[in-house]
């Protein structure tokens, strides 16, 4: 073999390394390679074969790239069943299931007599097109139309590229013919969403699943679920990116961590069911590629343990502690702000009913630069966190012991979105240092709701600072000083789209000014559990274009009347 072959050799070798390894793209340039060093017609014809493969596992992009390899290799030996049994598949997965079957019949005059293995299996691949073509001819619609035979095959897959799992299950059962396409469709097992299931899926339908997806698998929604079935699922699946699990049957954390070490490929996780502190500090430990973690009921425990040097670009992390009884332990120990020096990366933070002692009071984020997302409600806070200027969206609601230290505590200037929902010690001087920190220009969106401290009886304070201008949300819910009279004043507040004044004083009056006000922009109202507006003040605002929410108090007992 002369030196360039044995180069070719030796890039095709590579090629077929970084294909096994699941990097197409890799291994697409290194058999590229190869073939511009190759001379020998059966080794060109072995790297076209191989080229043509990873084209394949590259998607429909790359289909005609792949055809042109397999007809290549068909016009360079001509009596090879090589050539016409790629090709052959890729016209299949084209959905060109008419040349596809010329092909293989044109591929059966071409090879040699005493080929007896080509000849078989291109006749059973001729054969399964006959077949396939045949029962798509007997499907008939209501109207005596089969679309899968009138539509070009594009034409069906853009339609069914946008229905859910669900959906095309279901589908499969219109006819044989129509299990027999989606069964082998290349969308239908991309994503398993067993998220609406009524009763628990069996682990042999599962399985069943799996097989059919052939490894591309690259979204999961679990529910009810059990080890042995996410077990499989993490093995199987090695191109899994998204897995959530929204409930578990005797699901442990050990698990878990197991899955997320086997599914190397995982970049978000969301876990509904129990999970322990120990388990998410693994899953971030294990995880080099996991961008986006949400637990969503951490077992109280006393340790918050993390002993890792290594950074993460995990981008988004939700935690949500929960207990059965309402009692939460304290953490005698935990090194929750050394693991977010290693998430330089982290984009959004939210920590929902978190036990006290989790972190350092306060809580210093200053050096996630990119930091955007703060969200630490019910988190035991009594300091305001210390931010970063990246920051835009920041919720500290139901934090009873927080409270505003003026020379102490800063805010970002390019604050969009802040939220101080049910909070006793938060009063209008508060709030007004904490507007003056802000850019009037960016505050998009305030929440003071169940603040019983703010005096809404007025809001001149509030729209003084100049941030009423620019303002699209604020919610003044449970506010019992807010009335109809506060209603003129918030004309002010040109751009306002969404108001919320739920449980409040306002009547039908206060309702009226607020949606017929010249230049309004409201486009969601929320009058929950105010018993001053009426069904005409509702029927209003629903004929102004406006969405409002109108919630009332059920009245318990009585004697049920018909009307």
């Amino acid at each position: 073999m002369t030196d360039t072959n044995s180069r070719a050799k030796e890039l095709q070798t590579a090629g077929q390394t970084f294909y096994r390894k699941g990097d197409y793209n890799a291994a697409l340039f290194e058999l590229s390679q190869a073939l511009s060093h190759a001379t020998q017609l059966p080794l060109q014809l072995s790297i076209l074969d191989n080229r043509a493969a990873v084209q394949e596992k590259l998607g429909e992009n790359h289909y005609r790239s792949a055809l042109k390899d397999a007809r290549k290799m068909m016009l360079l030996q001509k009596t090879s069943v090589k050539g016409y049994l790629r090709a052959g598949k890729i016209l299949q997965l084209m959905g060109k299931w008419n040349v596809a079957l010329e092909t293989y019949r044109y591929g059966l005059k071409q090879i040699l007599s005493d080929d007896s293995e080509g000849k078989r299996l291109l006749e059973g691949m001729h054969q399964k097109v006959v077949n396939r073509l045949e029962a798509a001819r007997n499907l008939q619609t209501v109207l005596g139309v089969d679309p899968l035979r009138i539509l070009p095959s594009e034409l069906v897959d853009m339609i069914f590229k946008y229905l859910p799992f669900e959906s095309l299950m279901l589908l499969q059962r219109v006819s044989r013919g129509w299990r027999q396409f989606l069964v082998a469709y290349h969308r239908s097992y991309t994503t398993l969403d067993f998220s609406a299931a009524q009763r628990p899926v069996t682990k042999l339908t599962i399985k069943t699943y799996l097989k059919r997806a052939r490894g591309a698998v690259m979204k999961a929604i679990l529910k009810r679920t059990d080890q042995e079935t996410l077990g499989a699922i993490s093995i199987r699946c090695k191109h899994l990116s998204e897995l959530a699990i929204r409930s578990s049957s005797g699901l442990i954390s050990d698990s878990i961590v197991s899955a997320v070490k086997l599914t190397i490929n995982l970049t978000i996780l969301e876990l509904g069911c129990e999970t322990t502190t120990s388990a998410v500090v693994d899953i971030i430990k294990f995880s080099n590629k996991l961008e986006s973690l949400r637990c969503g009921r951490i077992i109280p425990s006393d340790r918050f343990d993390w002993d890792g040097n290594e950074t993460r670009v995990l981008k988004k992390l939700a935690l949500m502690w929960h207990s059965i009884d309402g009692y939460f332990t304290r953490y005698v120990h935990s090194n929750f702000d050394k693991m977010l020096e290693c998430l330089p990366e982290l984009q959004e933070l939210e920590l929902i009913k978190s036990q006290l002692g989790l972190f350092p009071m306060p809580l210093d984020l200053s050096e996630l630069c990119y930091l955007e997302v703060v969200v630490l409600r019910s988190a035991e806070i009594w300091m305001f966190p210390r931010l970063a200027d990246s920051v835009r969206r920041l919720d500290l609601s139901e934090n009873p012991h927080l409270k505003y230290r003026v020379d102490q505590d800063a805010i970002p200037q390019g604050l969009e979105s802040l939220a101080i929902v049910a909070n006793p010690r938060i009063g209008n001087d508060e709030v007004l240092c904490i507007l003056e920190a802000t850019d009037a220009r960016s505050l998009r969106s305030l929440d003071l709701g169940m603040c019983p401290k703010i005096d809404a009886g007025s809001l001149d304070w509030l729209l003084d600072t100049g941030h009423g201008g620019n303002m699209e949300h604020l919610s003044l819910e449970g506010n019992q000083s807010f009335g109809d009279q506060v209603t003129r004043e918030l004309g002010r507040m040109t751009n306002l789209k969404r108001l919320n004044v739920g449980n409040t004083k306002i009547s039908g009056v206060g309702v009226s000014n607020l949606i017929y006000r010249k230049g309004s922009k409201l486009e969601w109202l929320g009058l929950d559990y105010c018993p001053n507006v009426g069904r005409d003040a509702i029927e209003s605002v629903k004929a102004e274009g406006i969405e409002v929410s109108h919630k009332v108090e059920s009245l318990k007992g009585g004697r049920k009347v018909r009307y």
